[in-house]
């Protein structure tokens, strides 16, 4: 079984990405912040 999660953020002046990866027993988290020049 694997699925994957994903939400992003934007506003004016960042970008926030949230990933979550679950595959199995394995999870994975990965959170991304881009401030916004």
């Amino acid at each position: 079984m694997y699925f994957r999660i994903q939400t992003s953020i934007v506003s004016k002046n960042y970008i926030i990405s949230f990933d979550k990866f679950s595959s199995g027993c394995c999870k994975q988290y990965n959170l991304f912040f881009i401030k916004r020049n």
